[in-house]
């Protein structure tokens, strides 16, 4: 299915906002299909709450896309053959692949990183793993 997407829309309701570290470069709308969300940049390493696609799923069979909440992340291809590599947003991309009728493109800020570490930060936290010391 090809989505409609206003990017004007999204920067106004739902506005870059990433910690020193992360450089917002601009957000565009791409094809799915240019975006490598292999499980080698997945810091969940393979592992999705089926419960959240599938509530995913739902939302963006009842709502398609909701302005209002952030996009999904990724940043210039590195190691991939693709254009970009994923960052932040798998589960999302999951519903989005498994729609009765499957987006095409979908709606994504490019950001870089200053380090690797950075970006491993920022991928845990995006996708909320969090380290409990005691």
């Amino acid at each position: 299915m090809t989505m409609t997407f206003n990017k004007e829309r999204s920067l106004e309701e739902s506005k870059p906002n990433y910690p020193e570290g992360v450089r917002w470069i601009k957000r565009i709308v791409v094809k799915r299909s240019f975006i490598d969300w292999s499980v080698q940049y997945q810091p969940k390493a393979g592992i999705y709450d089926k419960k959240n696609v599938a509530k995913l799923r739902l939302s963006y069979g009842e709502h398609g896309f909701l302005y209002d909440q952030p996009v999904q992340i990724v940043t210039p291809s590195i190691t991939s053959e693709k254009e970009f590599e994923g960052v932040g947003g798998f589960q999302r991309n999951s519903a989005q692949g498994s729609l009765p009728e499957p987006w095409e493109h979908t709606i994504v800020d490019v950001v870089e990183f200053d380090s690797a570490l950075e970006r491993r930060i920022f991928a845990f936290e995006t996708n909320h793993i969090f380290l409990i010391v005691y």
